[in-house]
């Protein structure tokens, strides 16, 4: 007698679901043990290499470097295997981690589609998504993608039901997706996989598609601020165009008890991994704006209010997971927060540093001031476009860091820009011309049209600073993450540096000897530009923080994690007593340590302490969060100029474990940090959340900007230059 599998479900609240799969034409039949694809729209079979000839298939090992066509899948079948459909299925995974099929035969467009497959998991999983691509097929911009997730539906010999959820097929109701694509979950790089296993398998089957339907999303234009009264519920205003929000930001989980354990999971890693101390007094404030999710699966809402929620922590180091691709990039315009000193009132508004030579930059110069969006004031339409526009760190430092994501955002939704440009000073700008720009029908028009007139990673080579006092060398872009170079003018040296790469990453080590150039003839007035500060290593914070400071301005730093009660002096002792007892183990001593400031100095350190020192910061996080913070603590004369804030992340930050197709399960900042001036300080400041200010404000000025000038280092420049 043959045992038939039998479905279950994998927590009680799915049985409502298992009434709804019952009355699908197709789905699971109980009678036979089997999926019937009876009824679908589309269907397809993997009994053996007849039924998948002409379907659109293809697949890679990327391992080895190997693809697959038809003919090559079709000795993946394993017909002894009897797949849940019918007498075969198709083993991919392992040494066969990616499967494409081709969609473009298939024409739902003007329907609402629901796709399922189901699979075996032999050691991995597949993840399967679909993706629409936009433009001119040899300059494809990537329009969105939907992740499968499971039902909650599974057979007792270990088959998984996995569906795309309820989705419009095609964007904006023209373009159809290109394709559906499984991945091995295992492989790196991918879904947060790890040590790719080539023997790992999972068993494919009974693909279909389910007609549910005319399309959900009207097929009209949009602007952001009113996206929910032009696109309806399930719609979002993506390059002036309605389209579904599944595709733009994601599906929410369907199954309730997945949605709810996969929030509590989320909120249980924040509990645990958090270290620092003021977000740690958020958590409350997190958990309120996550725990409704768990009745409201919208796709409109669910993962914006992820993304929104982890910034309530003001923590520096925390993303939310990535369920799909950020915001369209700057579009070859280059707009950072400045003072538009021309026009009536001087607002402070974004302004064009630089404009690449596309159809976007060809209409801009720089200097031109970003003063409306969709009509509405700049600040006003940012405000609006929160899904878009998120600030983990420091609030004072929200404006200047993300002026730029203002200007993606408006490119991505298709917005309506409105630049006011002036002429050149002395004259007064009364009356300034006004540049408006409807970057829907510029950028997103032609894409529909099958043209890219501007793609998804067409994007400037910006940073914060208008002029970049440094030149790139032979190896290294002065823009680049790794950069770190110098030169000397008027008896000023400049100093440029994009981060504070440790010494063993990429390109670490010609930053330590850039920066032992720079700072090794001590020299007596000093512009440090770290206006793009991404952060780093500790070795290279403290290589060139204690080149600047002296041995007895700042002590060391205690890396703290989280403590089970609230005075931790006991728990910092051990953790201070076993990190400086022998070698250094981050992870031996609780995952805290204690570092002495000097530890990687080299002989180097207050070799440039007597040097007067200008910093220059805006967008500083992480490692230049430290560096700042140590660098005011120098007794020689040392000012911070700029705007805004540094993130004020001051501890480790730890990646977390991906799930159900995330791209990425986004971060967390894992200890918190005290500064010390010397041996005896036994000070409990925690610096996390409070980053340090600049103590002389000044933007970029729009007068200034008009006549190739930077006004933050010209304002340095004098600063050095006064007389005692």
């Amino acid at each position: 007698m043959v045992k038939l599998p039998c479905l279950r479900t994998t927590a009680a609240p799915i049985a409502l679901l298992l009434a709804a799969t019952s009355a699908r034409a197709a789905g699971f039949d109980a009678a036979t043990g089997k999926v019937t694809t009876a009824g679908a729209a589309y269907a397809l079979s993997f009994d053996d290499a007849a039924a998948i000839q002409g379907q659109g298939l293809s697949g890679a090992d990327f391992v080895n470097e190997l693809t697959f066509d038809e003919l090559g899948l079709a000795g993946r079948i394993e017909r002894d295997a009897a797949g849940i459909e019918g007498g075969g299925a198709l083993a991919a995974g392992g040494d066969l981690v990616y499967v494409a099929m081709d969609l473009g035969g298939l024409d739902f467009v003007g329907r609402r589609i629901q796709a399922f497959l189901w699979q075996k998991p032999q050691g991995t999983r597949m993840m399967p998504s679909i993706s629409w691509y936009l433009g001119d097929p040899l300059d494809l911009t990537i329009g969105g993608t939907v992740t499968f997730q499971p039902t909650g539906n599974v057979t007792d010999d270990g088959w998984e039901e996995w569906t795309s959820g309820p989705v419009d097929w095609a964007w904006a109701d023209v373009v159809a997706p290109a394709s559906l694509d499984l991945f091995d979950e295992g492989q790196t790089a991918y879904y947060g996989g790890a040590s790719p296993d080539e023997s790992a398998r999972s068993l494919i089957d009974a693909l279909y598609i389910e007609d549910l339907g005319a399309a959900a999303v009207p097929a009209s234009r949009c602007a952001l601020p009113t996206e929910a009264a032009d696109c309806g519920a399930a719609g979002l205003c993506h390059l002036g165009r309605c389209v579904d929000a599944a595709i733009r930001v994601g599906q929410p989980l369907f199954s309730d008890a997945l949605r709810a354990d996969y929030i509590d999971r989320r909120l249980f890693e924040i509990d645990h991994f958090e270290g620092g101390r003021a977000p740690r007094t958020k958590l409350e404030l997190v958990r309120e704006a996550l725990v409704p999710l768990k009745e409201t699966p919208s796709a409109a809402t669910f993962w914006p209010t992820f993304s929104e929620a982890y910034t309530l922590l003001v923590d520096g180091h925390a993303s939310a997971p990535l369920m799909s691709y950020p915001a369209f990039h700057n579009a070859g315009v280059c707009v950072h927060e400045g003072e538009a000193d021309l026009l009536a009132g001087a607002p402070v508004v974004p302004l064009v540093f630089q404009a690449f030579d596309n159809i976007v930059g060809a209409a801009l110069q720089p200097g031109d001031a970003l003063i409306a969006i969709d009509g509405l004031p700049t600040a006003d339409w940012a405000a609006a476009a929160h899904r878009l526009i998120t600030h983990p760190g420091d609030p004072a430092g929200r404006s200047v860091v993300t002026a730029p994501q203002v200007f993606a955002a408006a490119v991505d939704s298709g917005a309506v820009v409105t630049f006011a440009r002036c002429a050149a000073p002395p004259a007064a700008c009364d009356d300034p011309d006004h540049i408006v720009i409807d970057l829907g029908v510029i950028i997103g028009d032609p894409l529909l049209e099958g043209i890219t007139a501007v793609g998804y990673d067409d994007r400037a080579p910006c940073d914060y600073r208008f002029v970049r006092p440094v030149s790139s060398n032979d190896q290294v872009a002065n823009t680049s993450y790794e950069f770190a170079g110098h030169s000397d003018d008027a008896g000023v040296r400049f100093l440029v540096i994009n981060g504070v790469p440790s010494y063993y990453s990429v390109g670490g080590q010609e930053w330590f000897e850039a920066v032992d150039d720079a700072l090794d003839d001590q020299p007596p007035l000093l512009v440090l530009d770290e206006r793009t500060g991404a952060g780093g290593g500790i070795d290279a914070v403290d290589f060139i923080g204690s080149y600047l400071i002296g041995p007895d301005d700042l002590f060391g730093m205690d890396f703290l994690p989280s403590f089970e009660n609230d005075a931790p002096t006991d728990d910092r002792d051990e953790v201070v007593a076993c990190s400086t007892s022998g070698p250094p183990s981050g992870f031996g001593c609780g995952n805290g340590f204690r570092w002495f400031v000097g530890d990687a100095a080299d002989g180097t350190h207050g070799n440039a302490a007597g040097s007067k020192v200008a910093v220059l910061m805006a967008m500083d996080v992480s490692g230049n969060d430290y560096l700042t913070r140590m660098l005011d603590a120098r007794a020689g004369e040392t000012r911070v100029f700029g705007a805004g804030a540094a993130f004020g992340a001051y501890g480790v930050i730890w990646s977390m474990a991906a799930h159900i197709g995330e791209l990425a399960g986004g971060s967390l900042q894992v200890q918190d940090t005290i500064f010390m001036v010397d041996d005896n300080d036994d000070n409990a400041s925690f610096a996390t959340s409070t980053g340090e200010r600049p103590e002389t404000i000044v933007r970029q000025r729009q007068s200034d900007a008009l006549v190739g000038r930077d006004t933050v280092i010209e304002a340095a420049r004098a600063w050095l230059q006064e007389t005692p």
